[in-house]
């Protein structure tokens, strides 16, 4: 399998619409155009891994610059399709991802994962990363949402 992975653009919407909903996060096409142009140019990307013209997981990494901690990279999510797991690609992927962050002098990468997702955390645990805390998130809408 030749993997290549890129930038997204919106022509991949419908893909990671697609695969965003897989994740948990419902998604239309239309609000992944949305969200991709309100993406702070160089502070934050999702690259995609395509086999041949399909496009089968994706990563954002976005710049973290917060008081506590060094300058780091985090992701923001990532998921491979559920046909395509197990075949390298979510190594592929945050390998991608931590190269980027690399380059924007990011010491340390950090990730998430909801407290349910126990093959995520065996995935990131199997390529050297390590539990940090546990935490609650909180959230609070601000604005109606479309």
């Amino acid at each position: 399998m030749t993997l290549w992975i890129h930038e997204a653009t919106t022509d991949n919407a419908q893909a990671l619409a697609y695969l965003l909903t897989q994740l948990g996060y419902p998604s239309q096409p239309d609000q992944i155009v949305r969200r991709l142009a309100a993406l702070p140019r160089g502070c934050s990307v999702i690259l995609v891994a395509a086999s041949g013209n399909e496009i089968v997981g994706l990563v954002q990494v976005s710049l973290k610059s917060i008081i506590v901690v060094e300058h780091s990279g985090e992701i923001g999510a990532m998921v491979v399709g559920e046909e395509w797991r197990g075949k390298g690609i979510g190594h592929a992927l945050l390998k991608a991802a931590e190269t980027w962050a690399a380059e924007r002098s990011c010491s340390t990468m950090y990730v998430r994962s909801n407290a349910l997702r126990k093959g995520a955390h065996a995935f990131y645990r199997q390529i050297g990363y390590e539990q940090l805390q546990t935490s609650l998130v909180f959230t609070k809408q601000l604005l109606e949402q479309e």
